[in-house]
């Protein structure tokens, strides 16, 4: 195992589109359903990326919630994970 980083900060981008046929057919959708295209980057205080993620889902069955923690708060701890 070793050393872990502890995430810092976070950010996501959200989108909310019509599919690309390829998804519409993949996620199963009728014609007219909007799908949301979601990027997530999170990184450590010395600004490493760790954590990355994209998402594509139908907008019709998610509802969306976000919480961010304190951005003043003292963050990039290292811990064991042993």
């Amino acid at each position: 195992m070793g050393i872990v980083r502890v995430r810092r900060g976070a950010a996501e981008e959200l989108n909310g589109r019509m599919p690309t046929d390829h998804e519409r057919g993949v996620l199963h959708l009728e014609g007219g359903q909007p799908v949301f295209d979601i990027a997530h980057v999170a990184w450590t205080a010395d600004d490493t990326p760790v954590e990355a993620a994209f998402h594509v889902m139908p907008c019709h069955f998610w509802t969306l919630r976000f919480d961010w923690d304190d951005p003043k708060l003292p963050g990039d701890e290292t811990v064991s994970n042993r």
